[in-house]
């Protein structure tokens, strides 16, 4: 992942999946196969095939009629379970989420192998079955829809049960510093951020995101707010577990852009003007196969363009001032910065007082008013580019697990 900012600085992750194996966003499958009075069946032979990706996996059944397949991409899946003496079962709609450890119960029924029992209907699924952790995940389609403040990702979090926000506590690699949580009364700083695989915790301050992805790249997010497991052990917070898209065997993509401006904001009580904002983000992200079933490359670019102002209020000198200074020692330097940089004229006072929260300053010539109180709004202009690239690649056709890039 390339990430670039007007600054300069290029953060460069590199996730090899060769060493990190990204298993802390892959899910596991375990199943239990029966047959109709309860038996376990041995030798039972499971298959499962990603439908985005064609990549395979297969496994047998133990003599407890068990079997357990890790370190598999989210996505759905169609799985397929044959055994000598039973029909043919296969479910077409097995859906596995992020980080997710899930439990199958499959009874087969008597006949012959080329008999099939098909399940194609959509059940309710549990995001944790076999254990204990607290989680909950969000899906793409949520990601798209829920209003999410500035469209960082990490505004998700705040959402779950026992989180609660603490807003700018993170300075992170986006525009605006990304919120961070407490989760059940614990510190922020003991909060695990997890992105493909890869620990993604800001090293100068712990507890709060380094990279913050592109809410358009992000294909599910996973967040787990208590008991969860020893390879998340190095916080007692919450794990954020993210992972980014990856390519499919269909060529897939989609544009953004997003406006907001001055409109339809209030004026700030302290300012004098409403502060200026002309917000404009926009990007796209492609998808599709090198070779297909094996090698899968995904792109994502955002822009984001801010111009933007903040009303700020100031005790400044006065007219008044500037003058008398002037007018006593002309050639001083306080006399050059006076003149070259005058500060705004202060607000207006009330009763005696010309200007608001006045300071007379007493002079041979009487008493001047010396400051008062100004309030402007400060203008910025941020421009922010952000790219990722992803590429999948399987060793072999149909079976295993894609390394990537």
């Amino acid at each position: 992942m390339l990430i670039c900012s007007s600054s300069r600085v290029f953060y460069l992750l590199l996730f090899i999946a060769a060493a990190v194996q990204g298993q802390l966003t892959e899910a596991t499958l375990k199943g239990s196969v029966r047959d109709a009075s309860g038996g376990a069946v041995q030798g039972g032979s499971v298959k499962i095939l990603n439908q985005a990706t064609g990549q395979g996996r297969s496994a047998a059944t133990d003599s407890s009629g068990s079997f357990t397949m890790p370190g598999l991409a989210p996505g759905v899946y169609t799985m397929t379970l044959q055994a000598v003496g039973f029909k043919t079962y296969e479910e077409s709609s097995l859906r596995l989420n992020t980080g997710e450890s899930r439990d199958v119960s499959i009874t087969l029924q008597v006949g012959q192998v080329e008999e099939r029992v098909e399940v194609t209907g959509v059940a309710v699924q549990l995001a944790i079955k076999s254990e204990a952790r607290l989680s909950e995940n969000f899906s793409q389609s949520q990601l798209i829809d829920l209003p999410v403040p500035q469209r960082d990702v990490f505004g998700l979090p705040k959402l779950n049960a026992g989180a609660t926000a603490i807003p700018g506590a993170a300075s992170s690699t986006k525009l605006s510093n990304s919120p961070v949580i407490t989760v059940n009364g614990n510190r922020y700083r003991g909060n695990e951020y997890v992105l493909d695989g890869a620990i993604n915790v800001n090293t100068n301050n712990t507890g709060e995101p380094a990279i913050v992805p592109t809410l358009d790249s992000v294909e599910e997010v996973q967040v787990q707010t208590g008991n969860f497991s020893s390879e998340f052990g190095r916080g007692n917070g919450s794990v954020v577990n993210l992972r980014t898209k990856s390519g499919t065997n269909e060529v897939h993509g989609r544009l953004w852009g997003y406006h907001r401006n001055t409109s339809l904001n209030a004026r700030n009580f302290f300012a004098p003007t409403r502060p200026q904002l002309i917000y404009n983000q926009f990007g796209g992200n492609v998808g599709g196969p090198v070779i297909k079933n094996r090698t899968f490359l995904f792109g994502s670019f955002e822009g984001t363009r801010n111009a933007v102002s903040t009303a700020q209020v100031f005790q400044v000198e006065t007219p008044e001032f500037r003058n008398y200074v002037r007018s006593i020692n002309p050639n001083s330097i306080a006399s050059r910065l006076l003149a070259d940089f005058p500060a705004p004229t202060p607000l207006a006072g009330s009763g005696t007082r010309k200007y608001a929260d006045q300071v007379d300053l007493a002079t041979p010539a009487g008493l001047i008013p010396a400051l008062g109180r100004s309030s402007t709004n400060l203008k910025d202009y941020i421009r922010f580019n952000q790219w990722l690239a992803k590429l999948d690649h399987s060793f072999r056709e149909d079976k295993g697990q894609p390394w990537g890039f």
